[in-house]
């Protein structure tokens, strides 16, 4: 079936001769001779030694955002009580959790620092490269509340020979989503990336990279805001950060580099504890450097909590703590 939204609200329609099905094969070889075939496999990304070089058209995925999500702590919900019916059947449910030591996550408590998850990601990053054609793309969701993290994910994007050609912003959560209470962030940039060496090479970036960076984020602020969805100080964040780092690997694939990631991202997060001032004061005028484009996004929060905010919670702002210090860069 289909969901169908019409003017009168959501309704699902069947369709008929349709169906999404395939037949399992054993290896990748059978997979390229028969149609409608499907290969499964239960096992770490970081090895895909089972798939031929500059084979896949595209690789689509959902890697964990560091310390973002506890996968194996909230899946021992369920684990346990699975583990009872199959634990003699499947070796995967002989052990009493499903914590696993190779799981690539960030939790100090277990001693998976920053770095650990990093060079776990950059394996998997390097298989991927590897079996994607070279005109093949690589996309993935990602979001993050620290600016450090979206500093590491294009530094290991790069360094395994990607840039990010595209960053759509998409809404991650339903509105009775887990997630999607206030001060939350509400979206999801998908990052689609091709090979540095493809045939398709990374565009010339402007002389002012910065205002590049913000006119691109006014313009999927600006989507959002006209698709019905709501606008936050968060959500401008999100859009910037993943505007900033399509643009420095665009920038540093085509050999521009203006200055380092992490000064750039530095200058970009006080241009968005400009934007939070702004509209928090709802002050319409902004002076300094990049005055339009700092306007026109604290302009559309400002629309957006008219139209879907008209009490504020009383917490504090992503723009106090942007200033205070308290988002880690």
């Amino acid at each position: 079936y289909e969901r169908v939204v019409d003017p009168t609200g959501a309704r699902t329609a069947s369709t008929s001769g349709e169906r999404i099905a395939g037949r399992l094969v054993a290896d990748f070889a059978e997979l390229e001779r028969t149609e409608r075939a499907a290969l499964l496999r239960c096992q770490s990304a970081e090895d895909l030694s089972f798939i031929p070089d500059r084979s896949v058209d595209a690789v689509i995925t959902d890697p964990p955002y560091f310390d973002n999500v506890q996968y194996s702590e909230l899946a021992d919900f369920f684990y346990v009580w699975l583990r009872l019916a199959l634990r003699d059947s499947y070796p995967w449910f002989e052990p009493l959790s499903s914590a696993r030591p190779e799981e690539i996550v960030k939790n100090d408590k277990l001693g998976k620092t920053t770095d650990f998850f990093s060079r776990g990601l950059q394996r998997v990053l390097d298989e991927c490269h590897r079996v994607l054609k070279d005109e093949g793309l690589l996309i993935f969701t990602f979001h993050h509340n620290q600016v450090w993290a979206w500093q590491e994910v294009a530094q290991l994007l790069l360094e395994s020979g990607f840039y990010i050609s595209a960053t759509p912003i998409v809404r991650s959560e339903g509105k009775s989503g887990f997630h999607s209470s206030e001060g939350n962030i509400r979206y999801d940039a998908i990052l689609v990336c091709r090979k540095k060496d493809s045939m398709f090479a990374a565009p010339e970036v402007n002389e002012d990279l910065e205002e590049q960076i913000l006119e691109d984020a006014v313009q999927w602020a600006k989507r959002t805001l006209e698709s019905g969805m709501p606008l936050n100080d968060v959500d401008v964040f999100t859009i910037v950060m993943a505007k900033t780092i399509e643009w420095y690997t665009k920038a540093a694939t085509g050999g521009q580099f203006a200055f380092p990631l992490e000064e750039l991202l530095r200058n970009m997060v006080g241009l968005v504890a400009k934007v939070c001032e702004s509209a928090a004061s709802g002050q319409e005028q902004v002076s300094g450097p990049h005055a339009t484009t700092v306007q026109q996004l604290a302009l559309f929060i400002m629309e957006s909590q008219e139209r879907y905010e008209p009490r504020l919670v009383d917490q504090k702002s992503l723009s106090e703590r942007l200033l205070q210090g308290e988002v880690q860069q």
